[in-house]
């Protein structure tokens, strides 16, 4: 199957590649609106962007469905763990004040939370293995890392303007800057 999904210019675009070319097939209203796309496999897949909207399919993008966020922020990164565990990340700057926020769902996005985590100003990005074990990249220096979602740990890390983070399993992730930081204890060095 050459059809895949993409966010170009903003727009949920659907494409199809035919003989070496792209072709446009279809977008998704609304135009200008989306920041980031995520499938967690070839049917299950979100889009999220401006004003909190969130998409999502579980036929491969034939349909897309709505969900409610609860929030007005634009949302910037939205993955997922398993087909019900997952989070958005957004941040806007509001004349000179930066808004942020981080959601998670445990039902397919069914229902969105608003996750809050003291001192935590400004969400970069997040890396969960599996439902609330990961950690959240705040600020451009400190990560708050879960285990369970029991409690989260504060973690500065010398590496500085920090622009993403991932975990490849419970305990190995890393942080990337102006260089590349990696722990193997599940952040909490």
């Amino acid at each position: 199957n050459n059809v895949f999904w993409a966010i170009v210019n903003g727009n949920l675009v659907e494409m199809k590649l035919s003989h070496r070319k792209l072709q446009h097939v279809r977008s998704l209203e609304p135009r200008r609106a989306f920041s980031d796309l995520f499938f967690i496999d070839t049917m299950r897949g979100w889009a999220c962007g401006r004003d909190g909207i969130i998409f999502a399919t579980t036929d491969g993008g034939k349909h897309w469905n709505r969900q409610t966020s609860n929030t007005n922020i634009e949302l910037r990164q939205i993955r997922f763990s398993d087909k019900n565990f997952g989070w958005a990340i957004g941040r806007e700057n509001r004349d000179g004040n930066f808004l942020s926020i981080f959601l998670i769902t445990k039902d397919g996005g069914k229902t969105w939370r608003q996750e809050v985590l003291q001192e935590a100003e400004s969400f970069i990005s997040a890396s969960f293995v599996s439902g609330f074990v990961g950690c959240v990249l705040v600020g451009l220096e400190t990560t708050y890392c879960t285990n369970g979602g029991r409690s989260w740990k504060l973690t500065p890390i010398e590496n500085k303007n920090l622009s993403d983070i991932a975990f490849v399993s419970r305990n190995i992730g890393y942080a990337v800057g102006d260089t590349i930081s990696k722990t193997t204890d599940g952040g909490k060095s």
